[in-house]
C-alpha cells in the first residue's frame, strides 16, 4: 500500500515537472502557425493557442492526412516550403478550434509565411 502511494506521489511530481517544462519550452510558439505531429492524433496545422498538461489547443486547424512538400516530402519541409500540388495530397477543411487530448506529441514545427499561405489556401480533400 505504501509503495502505491509513493508511486502516485512520484508520478504526480514528475508529471508536474514535465508540465512546467513543456509550457516554458513551447511558449515561443504560442499564437503562431505550427505543424504538430502526435502519436495517435496524426498531423495538424494551425495556430497554437494553448499547451497544457494533457491537451493542446489549435485554432484555424487543418489535419494533414497525406502530404508532400513542394521540395521533397518530409514534414519539416512542408513547414518551410508548403504543400506540393499533387493529387495524392489530402488535407481536411479548416476547423475553427480543436482540442487534442493526446499529450504524446512528437514534433512541433513552426511554419514559414510561404508554408502558412500554401496550407491555408490548399484545396480540401474530396469526400468519396
Amino acid at each position: 500500500m505504501k509503495e502505491q502511494i509513493i508511486e502516485k506521489i512520484l508520478e504526480k511530481y514528475l508529471l508536474w515537472e514535465d508540465t512546467q517544462t513543456k509550457t516554458i519550452k513551447w511558449q515561443e510558439f504560442i499564437w503562431k502557425y505550427v505543424i504538430l505531429r502526435w502519436y495517435d492524433s496524426w498531423v495538424h496545422f494551425g495556430i497554437l493557442e494553448k499547451v497544457e498538461e494533457d491537451y493542446y489547443v489549435l485554432s484555424e486547424s487543418r489535419r494533414l492526412w497525406r502530404f508532400w512538400a513542394k521540395k521533397w516530402l518530409a514534414l519539416s519541409w512542408v513547414a518551410q516550403y508548403g504543400l506540393a500540388d499533387r493529387s495524392e495530397v489530402k488535407i481536411c477543411w479548416i476547423v475553427p478550434l480543436i482540442w487534442i487530448t493526446d499529450s504524446r506529441i512528437s514534433e512541433i514545427i513552426p511554419c514559414s509565411e510561404v508554408a502558412i499561405e500554401s496550407i491555408k489556401n490548399y484545396r480540401e480533400a474530396e469526400q468519396d
